[in-house]
């Protein structure tokens, strides 16, 4: 039985972590401990994968207001890092090895 998941909570603890880091690694380091904790909660992939497109979603319209620039590259890191993960066939496993 696949646990179930707060996208919109998930969404606002994930912009409110972007906005205390700066570059792409910190970014992208934010984004796999979340998916990893995830993955350990029992959230099936495919569960992961839609929250993953709804983050892209979510950051994708907020870069379209103009706001703080630091802000706006670091959503343009996350939306970049997730759309290239998502074409990974092994995110998961890649996610889980990876030392960070």
């Amino acid at each position: 039985m696949a646990a179930d998941m707060d996208m919109d909570h998930e969404i606002s603890t994930v912009t409110e972590s972007l906005r205390y880091v700066s570059g792409y690694l910190d970014c992208e380091k934010i984004i796999i401990r979340n998916i990893r904790k995830h993955l350990e909660n029992g959230i099936d992939e495919s569960n992961i994968e839609n929250y993953l497109k709804a983050l892209i979603g979510y950051l994708e319209r907020s870069t379209e207001t103009g706001e703080d620039a630091n802000k706006q590259m670091n959503h343009r890191f996350v939306i970049g890092f997730i759309y290239t993960l998502l074409r990974t066939s092994s995110w998961r496993s890649w996610v889980q090895s990876i030392q960070i």
